[in-house]
């Protein structure tokens, strides 16, 4: 018999399916209240931040469980977990460190946490993390088409299609810059950041109405 991928990890308790950064946390309480430039330094801090907290150790027990399950145990976990904006954090975190050590394991999880939050907040914002992966594995020297077959290969039937019209999507679409990012080095070293927008009077950066992470993109490019 199949070992069970959920026994033969350290115990899921229900904080895997809840966790949240602080600037999830932030931006939900704080949502129109702050100027963007104040998030945006936030969400900026937080990936860079090299230290290993109790909220990444939870999603990435989530994300094994995720890799090493079946179809059924990943379809099982898609539908309990509640953290889609902390996963897509996470996986910007797991690729800042990958960037930063050249350790490509990392970039498994990352992959795992986008398959995972099954595009739950924006499409947009799948595309953003899609991107920075994009980056990054271009950076490592990692072949970015056998990335994109195992996030598919594990993902829900939505998220295959996704990501099979990503995968044919202009390179020139995928640029950094065009979701407001850069790489950069901070005073953790290497670092992928948010840069402010252009363009965009105080007033108009603590509106409500701000677009999502992903910006403008257009999902299907």
């Amino acid at each position: 018999m199949a070992e069970n991928p959920l026994e033969s990890t350290p115990l899921l308790s229900a904080e895997d399916f809840s966790a949240e950064y602080a600037y999830v946390r932030l931006m939900r309480t704080e949502w129109g209240k702050l100027p963007w430039d104040s998030l945006r330094r936030a969400i900026n801090e937080s990936v860079s931040d090299p230290a290993t907290s109790p909220i990444d150790e939870s999603i990435t027990r989530l994300c094994t469980a995720y890799l090493s399950g079946d179809q059924e145990t990943r379809e099982r976990l898609r539908q309990r977990v509640k953290n889609g904006f902390s996963l897509l954090h996470y996986s910007t975190r797991m690729a800042v460190r990958a960037l930063r050590s050249r350790n490509t394991t990392l970039m498994e999880g990352a992959g795992a946490a986008i398959s995972l939050e099954d595009m739950r907040s924006d499409p947009r914002n799948t595309v953003t993390e899609l991107a920075i992966l994009r980056h990054v594995a271009i950076k490592l020297g990692v072949e970015w088409s056998a990335i994109l077959r195992t996030i598919a290969r594990d993902s829900s039937a939505k998220m295959r299609e996704f990501i099979e019209r990503f995968a044919r999507r202009d390179p020139e679409t995928l640029r950094l810059e065009l979701f407001l990012l850069r790489e950069t080095i901070d005073a953790n070293g290497l670092t992928i950041e948010k840069i402010p927008m252009p363009g965009l009077p105080l007033a108009a950066k603590k509106r409500r109405n701000l677009p999502p992470i992903g910006g403008q993109i257009d999902v299907h490019m």
